[in-house]
C-alpha cells in the first residue's frame, strides 16, 4: 500500500508519473514497458491492473508504449505450450510457471544443478554477482532475470520498439 492507504496500482502510477516527468525535464527521450509477464501468472489480476495503469499513463503523456508482457505470453505459449488464457490446476500451473522460471530467471536449482534443463552457461554464470544467487523465500524461485532473460526482455523491448515513433527506433540495427 501507498501513503495514507493508497491502493498499490496508484502508487505504482504515481511513480511512473513522477519518472516521466523528471526525465522530461531532462529532455529525455522515453518509452514505458509494461511488467513483466511472470508476475501476471502468478498474481494475474493484480499485474492486469498494473499493465492497464502502465498503458494508461503513456498514452496520458504521450510516450510510446511497448506491451512486453504480450510478446512474452506469445513467446511462452509457443515455447512451453502455456496459454495465458487457460485455466490450469496448481500442478499444471506449476509446472510451467517452474520452467519459464528456471530458463529465464534465478533459480537455485537450475543455478547450481549442470544437469538441469536449463542451467546456465559457465559464461552466463560468471555474468551474475553472487549476491543472485541467494537463496529466495519462494521455492527457489527469485524474481530477477538471468543474463538469459534479460536478453531475452531486450529482444522484445527491441522488437517492439521498432514498431512505434520513438527516434529510439532509428538505434535498433
Amino acid at each position: 500500500k501507498g501513503p495514507d492507504g493508497m491502493a498499490p496500482v496508484d502508487w505504482y502510477g504515481m511513480g511512473l508519473e513522477e519518472m516521466i516527468r523528471s526525465a522530461k525535464e531532462h529532455k529525455a527521450n522515453l518509452v514505458l514497458c509494461s511488467p513483466l509477464l511472470r508476475a501476471n501468472m502468478v498474481q494475474p489480476a493484480t499485474t492486469q491492473v498494473m499493465v492497464d495503469r502502465a498503458q494508461q499513463v503513456a498514452n496520458e503523456y504521450g510516450i510510446p508504449y511497448l506491451p512486453v508482457c504480450d510478446a512474452q505470453a506469445k513467446q511462452y505459449s509457443e515455447e512451453f505450450g502455456y496459454d495465458v488464457n487457460k485455466t490450469y490446476s496448481a500442478e499444471e500451473e506449476a509446472v510451467f510457471v517452474g520452467k519459464i522460471y528456471a530458463k529465464y530467471y534465478l533459480v537455485r536449482d537450475a543455478l547450481a544443478d549442470e544437469n538441469h534443463e536449463f542451467h546456465l552457461t559457465q559464461e552466463e554464470l560468471e555474468n551474475h554477482a553472487r549476491k543472485d544467487l541467494r537463496p529466495s523465500s519462494d521455492k527457489g524461485k527469485n524474481n530477477h532475470p538471468n543474463l538469459r532473460g534479460a536478453d531475452n526482455m531486450a529482444y522484445h523491448m527491441i522488437n517492439l520498439l521498432k514498431d512505434t515513433n520513438s527516434d529510439l527506433r532509428f538505434y535498433i540495427r
